[in-house]
């Protein structure tokens, strides 16, 4: 790690210990459920089911709903399973675009780059965890999404891929379950949208599948 990544963790694991008593897994923010429901490692994504515990929340969230294995699928049930948004829909993910849009009240969209290739490769910045990931691989088609985690949360959650430098979390349609990586965009356009406000007595949160 170099000092910008060190510096990074130490604040995360500042933001985590005041917030949540030093317990970064579990499903107290999207980050969390999504990291708690993904593999660790990248490499275990494939062909793997999903963790068992991703499949329960994806039953309890998505009862009925195809494929397991999905990103729209995946970042629906870190959503829902957090207590953000109980509506946020299942995918595609033209159709999450659209809510995310169709509700600012809901969701802050921050910022996306729509028309240029310049920031394919570029580091993430001021995105905080849980940010939703929207990318187009052309003007107005939504390709995939993921969640945003940062990789203090991840390197807590699990502290012996912490040298990887994971930092997102996400799925790929019926190929890849929920794991752990890196910062690669797919495709060179996205948008990065912010949860403003969690439900007030969410549906699904504290359902006993967690502990």
């Amino acid at each position: 790690m170099n000092v910008k990544d060190v510096t990074l963790l130490q604040r995360e694991l500042a933001q985590f210990e005041t917030m949540f008593g030093g317990t970064p897994d579990g499903n107290a923010t999207i980050a969390q459920a999504a990291v708690s429901m993904a593999y660790k490692h990248h490499g275990e994504g494939y062909p793997a089911p999903g963790k068992p515990l991703y499949q329960s929340v994806f039953n309890l969230v998505m009862p009925g709903s195809y494929p397991l294995r999905s990103c729209d699928r995946f970042v629906c049930a870190s959503v829902r399973w957090s207590g953000a948004d109980d509506n946020y829909p299942e995918g595609h993910v033209g159709i999450q675009a659209d809510y995310l849009d169709a509700h600012p009240e809901k969701w802050q969209d921050l910022y996306g780059f729509l028309d240029s290739d310049t920031y394919r490769y570029s580091e993430p910045y001021g995105m905080e965890p849980g940010d939703i990931i929207i990318e187009y691989s052309a003007y107005d088609f939504r390709s995939h999404t993921f969640v945003y985690c940062g990789a203090g949360l991840i390197a807590m959650i699990y502290p012996d891929v912490a040298e990887e430098g994971y930092d997102i979390a996400g799925a790929n349609y019926d190929d890849t379950a929920p794991r752990c990586l890196k910062w690669v965009l797919s495709y060179n356009m996205f948008r990065v949208f912010r949860c403003k406000q969690y439900e007030s007595k969410p549906a699904y949160k504290h359902v006993g599948l967690w502990g």
